[in-house]
């Protein structure tokens, strides 16, 4: 029976986001690549509170498999972070069997059943615009630094493409689908 999978990192503080960049182009793009989910998403966060910056990878899936846990909690680039105490924890947490078991509980039911097919298109479009985006010097990183630096400016274009364009290329256009043309929005 298909439940979801969260794979967590933990940061120390809160000012690595670029470190996320880096995951999800490496990590996780790594596991995308070798194991074909089905449901899978992204999930980002940096609050200053008791979780602190998390960045967590979701599948819905069959039982966690050994080798899947054992290639997230040993990739080189996991490793690499714990070395240079960029990273605080790592774990891996299963989570309920429904569709819905990852969304808001407060939206409606057909919402929280079908939300998780529009963050996975988020999700992709994120590997895609890191893939479109990739500087022409990016190459195999000989300090630790080098890499810090690039996928700064990676988490600085992203942010940049989302801030400009964000407001037309997604509510826009979401909006335009449900058929709304003017809407109010409260975050």
């Amino acid at each position: 029976m298909k439940r979801w999978v969260q794979f967590k990192l933990r940061y120390h503080g809160l000012e690595n986001q670029w470190a996320d960049i880096f995951l999800i182009d490496t990590a996780f793009r790594d596991l995308l690549n070798q194991y074909k989910f089905g449901l899978w998403r992204f999930h980002r966060r940096w609050a200053n509170d008791t979780i602190g910056h998390q960045l967590s990878f979701l599948s819905y899936q069959e039982d966690l498999r050994d080798s899947l846990a054992n290639e997230f909690y040993t990739h080189k680039s996991v490793r690499l972070l714990e070395d240079n105490n960029i990273l605080k924890s790592k774990s891996i947490e299963l989570l309920g069997h429904e569709i819905r078991a990852t969304s808001d509980i407060f939206w409606p039911e057909d919402i929280q059943n079908s939300w998780p097919y529009f963050i996975q298109g988020v999700s992709h479009m994120m590997l895609e615009l890191i893939d479109q985006n990739r500087s022409k010097e990016s190459k195999d990183f000989k300090e630790f630094l080098e890499l810090k630096d690039y996928y700064e400016g990676c988490e600085i274009l992203l942010k940049g493409l989302f801030q400009d364009y964000g407001r037309h290329t997604f509510i826009h256009h979401i909006g335009a689908l449900f058929g709304t043309n003017q809407m109010t929005i409260k975050i």
